[in-house]
């Protein structure tokens, strides 16, 4: 029977659930050899509660469409072979085969459900080659492709007859048929099992913890390749294995705005494993062997074809620690054996991983250094630690924030550095005692500039690019005029210079308190053209400049820690673009988080729907002041939110300008100039890009950042909708209201937005049309290549530009109907795929129903009506449960809107076939 394992990893507690073994009958005579025609009936085991929907839905995990029998006489020789099909799916627990034409006698009974369109090829043809029992029973499933989902159903199940009230010590399949069942239903019947076992992974933080985890990706190691169709003593002796590929967590778990976790599932087929050498706890089943030098081999206890999960996250308990961290968890450990690393079929495991903090990985560096005693307390777990003072993230555009210095930490006058562009990572030190100074700096260390603060509380003013000051004779670097800025080497022999000076205004207040403020201006996390290239430098990990600081590494150098006075961590800029393609060299990206939420938009007049920077430019229009008019016209600089407008323009507190806020007076002329306007409001399609390719974004730069199923729409939780369009909507430059909650849905087209509050989030071109005044007909290359007949159509759609992880990794010729948000690779795209003319009715044979993103490409890339035209897909939202998306016609735009249609049907279909 199937069992519902429940592993929760952090307490160490199991619940097993399964239900008592099946008793078969004893055999009794009968009169052999007469002709009878009898019918069976075949069940399917219980289904539990679904506890992630990225995998299949419920109904659709358990669907029956065809069941073949086999029918063995006494001798074990095949006497009957017969299909029943369903040609949409059997939803019941129960069906039946009916008028099987055997004779009277022993039999024994088999069958096989799911034959075809399922994801395993059978070793044999089942209508030929199956002669006699032992021929069924090897029967080995081999997966057409190697992957870790069932997106298109159809999974494979096996099963024997069970007698009515069986004796525990019947023989398996047995079955007596008497002359006088002709023409009936036996009285037992066949029990369907699944092949596969579904694997789901819980990860989370403690409840009312501080802690944030920011899920991002996981893979699985060693998945079977091969099964036995039916179940037996060991797993099939040929057996080969495959890992996946890096993919993003399905769904996210978010409280309050804050990252607390997330979940996946996958399915593979069962791999039996025990311990080589029995373990004495459960963290020794993820111990490795060390080699002279201390660094890890094979798996101590585990086998090495023993399944494992790694997953990666972004961990920081809400004060001085932060972590990227790594954990290995090896699948099995049920019932509290450490030494079992099994994963069998037919049966469903939850795994809850709970995310308590990272002082093992603390004290496994720590007990790394020289003179101390090793500990390596959680092997799974590895990362990089950084406890810092003064922590500063910041987004990957034009940012200025406050740092201090104190006298009395001077004792370590260091920093290190860490960009793409650093060789491990680039140190600079002054001996506090000599002076001496040893540095491996080379040049990725400029792009944090510093001016001394000389007198309030807010920033300082930005002198400009090439205001650099130069050492003098002594060493001994100024810049408090405030005309110039300092490199963060500077600073060190500025502070080194004055840790003994206590007579002079450098140093701020009394006694063991003295302290020194600076402006740090971070550079927006770009590289300019020439020998570097934006494909090198987007969705990278955050660059960091960790100031009087020490790094410490484990014996195993997987994990490190890093303390530091102040740490300053810039996001990388995040794209959608495949930066291993070919093809293309111009694309554009977004920032991470939107820092001034809630803001309405100024100018809502028509504008090009694909060129936000253009669109940016006609909003802001500039033309009206001289010069483009003056950046205190627009902003205060003195503030480090950089959130409040001056003067005349202080009642413009509109999207246009919050995008504004994230360029910079390059120059420092005070001036605007073309060239400094490099981030903008992102239009429609660049909105549309995010939601294709949300799975290739971090968790954070992603456009909807809540659970679907606890969202309710305006009025049904007291809101208004005011509160819910500024909870859920996003705004473009081109002024079309953008509705993240239902995926790529659209409306409002020119919409009041002056007078409501949405959300939005800022990009920048790569690579090209970044400087200088926009043309309306220049932009970047497209994320689509599109296809279109001669009626403005779409025939074809590629996708080679998009990052792989957001997009499906396997051609597939059905996909089951599954929600939008939490439907996995089910609404994702293949790399490729070809788009029929309309069809009424059933898809041609390779064909199937597009889910919501293709047929939002579809739609969004057709220059004509698609006609009412449906997808597989339906809504997360609790209030609009079991609608689906469709496309229709809006005349008044000239474009197919997508949008939620209330049903799965529609008068068309532009039916889809992934393709090479």
């Amino acid at each position: 029977m199937k069992q519902y394992i429940y592993v929760i990893l952090a307490l160490g507690f199991f619940f097993l659930y399964s239900c008592a073994d099946e008793t078969f009958v004893k055999n009794t005579k009968v009169e052999e050899g007469i002709p009878v025609e009898v019918s069976l009936a075949f069940t399917r085991e219980d289904v539990p509660e679904v506890t992630t929907r990225a995998a299949l839905p419920e109904t659709e995990e358990n669907k029956v469409y065809d069941v073949r029998v086999f029918i063995f006489d006494k001798d074990k020789k095949l006497e009957y072979t017969g299909i029943v099909e369903y040609e949409e799916g059997n939803t019941a627990k129960k069906g039946i085969i009916s008028n099987c034409e055997v004779t009277s006698g022993q039999k024994y009974i088999y069958a096989i459900a799911n034959t075809e369109g399922g994801a395993g090829n059978f070793s044999k043809t089942l209508g030929t080659d199956i002669k006699k029992v032992n021929d069924l029973k090897t029967l080995v499933s081999e997966l057409n492709t190697e992957t870790d989902q069932r997106l298109g159903g159809h999974l494979l199940m096996s099963g024997a007859y069970v007698e009515k009230n069986a004796d525990v010590l019947a023989e398996e399949a047995s079955c007596l048929v008497s002359k006088d069942m002709s023409g009936k239903s036996l009285a037992g019947e066949i029990k369907l099992t699944h092949v596969d076992s579904r694997v789901t992974f819980k990860v989370g933080v403690q409840e009312d913890s501080k802690i944030t985890f920011v899920p991002r990706t996981w893979k699985v190691v060693n998945i079977p390749k091969y099964t036995n169709v039916f179940s037996a003593i060991f797993d099939y002796a040929s057996i080969s294995y495959f890992n996946t590929s890096e993919k993003s967590f399905d769904n996210s778990t978010i409280v309050d705005t804050k990252y607390k976790g997330g979940s996946f599932s996958f399915y593979m087929y069962e791999n039996r494993k025990t311990a080589i050498k029995t373990p004495a706890d459960y963290n020794d089943r993820e111990r490795q062997d060390k080699n002279d030098t201390g660094l890890n081999g094979d798996f101590t206890y585990a086998d090495p074809y023993a399944t494992y999960v790694v997953l990666t996250g972004d961990y920081s308990d809400g004060d001085k620690t932060s972590a990227e961290v790594r954990y290995t968890i090896h699948l099995g450990y049920v019932n509290d054996i450490a030494s079992d690393f099994s994963s069998l079929r037919n049966t469903i495991y939850t795994y809850k991983v709970t995310v308590v903090g990272v002082k093992n990985i603390i004290l496994e560096v720590e007990s790394s250094q020289p003179g101390e005693e090793f500990e390596e307390k959680q092997p799974g777990a590895e990362g990089s630690v950084v406890v810092a003072e003064q922590s500063i993230s910041v987004d990957a555009h034009y940012e200025a924030k406050n740092v201090t210095f104190r006298k009395n930490d001077l004792t370590n006058l260091s920093v290190i550095v860490s960009t793409p562009y650093t060789i491990g990572e680039e140190k600079y030190l002054i001996n506090a005692t000599t002076g001496v100074v040893t540095s491996t700096m080379k040049n990725d260390y400029k792009w944090v500039k510093f001016v001394k603060r000389t007198a309030g509380s807010g920033l300082a003013k930005y002198p400009g690019n090439n205001k650099t000051v130069s050492v003098n004779g002594e060493g001994v670097p100024t810049n408090d005029d405030g005309k110039h800025y300092l490199t963060i080497d500077q600073v060190l022999q500025q502070l080194y210079n004055k840790k003994d000076d206590d007579g002079s205004s450098y140093w701020k207040g009394k006694n063991d308190d003295k302290s020194v403020t600076y402006t740090a201006f971070i550079d927006e996390y770009y590289y300019e053209e020439g020998d570097k290239n934006w494909k090198e430098f987007v969705n990278v990990e955050d660059r960091k400049m960790h100031i009087l600081c020490n790094t410490k590494f484990s014996q195993d150098k997987q994990s490190n820690l890093t303390t530091a006075n102040i740490m300053i961590s810039q996001r990388s800029i995040k794209t959608i673009y495949n930066k291993s393609a070919d093809g293309y060299s111009t694309a554009w990206g977004i920032e991470t988080v939107d820092e001034t939420k809630g803001m309405p938009m100024e100018n809502s007049g028509t504008r090009a729907s694909k060129n936000g920077r253009y669109n940016t430019f006609q909003m802001l229009d500039f033309s009206k002041e001289e010069d483009n008019g003056g950046w205190e016209n627009y902003l205060d600089w003195t503030t480090e939110s950089l959130n409040k407008l001056k003067g005349s323009w202080k009642s413009k507190r509109y999207a246009e300008y919050a995008c504004l806020q994230r360029n910079r007076d390059l120059d420092g002329n005070g001036k605007i100039d073309a060239d400094e306007i490099r981030w903008y409001l992102p239009s429609t399609t660049q909105y549309t890009g995010l939601w294709l390719g949300k799975d290739a974004l971090y968790p954070e730069a992603r456009l909807f950042q809540k659970d679907p199923e606890k969202i309710t729409n305006d009025g049904t939780d007291g809101g208004t909708d005011e509160d819910f369009r500024t909870n859920n909507h996003f705004i473009s430059s081109n002024g079309v209201r953008f509705w993240a909650e239902e995926g790529a849905a659209t409306g409002n087209t020119l919409y009041n937005v002056k007078n409501s509050k949405f959300n939005y989030r800022c990009a920048r071109n790569l690579g090209g049309y970044y400087t200088g005044v926009p043309k309306e007909n220049e932009s970047v290359d497209d994320y689509v290549q599109a296809t279109l007949d001669n009626n403005g159509i779409v025939t074809k759609i590629v996708l080679t530009r998009v990052d792989p992880l957001a997009l499906r990794s396997t051609l597939e010729t059905s996909i089951t109907a599954a929600p939008e948000h939490t439907g996995a690779d089910l609404n994702r795209p293949y790399t490729k795929f070809e788009v029929t003319t309309a069809v009424k009715g059933k898809c041609p044979a390779g064909y199937r129903k597009p889910n919501q993103r293709e047929l939002s490409l579809i739609a969004g890339y057709s220059t004509s009506s698609i006609g009412n035209t449906a997808s597989c897909t339906y809504s997360d939202l609790t209030y609009k449960e079991d609608v689906y998306y469709t496309a229709f016609w809006k005349s008044e735009d000239k474009s197919n809107i997508v949008s939620l249609n209330g049903s799965s049907s529609s008068s068309v279909t532009r039916c889809v076939k992934d393709v090479d």
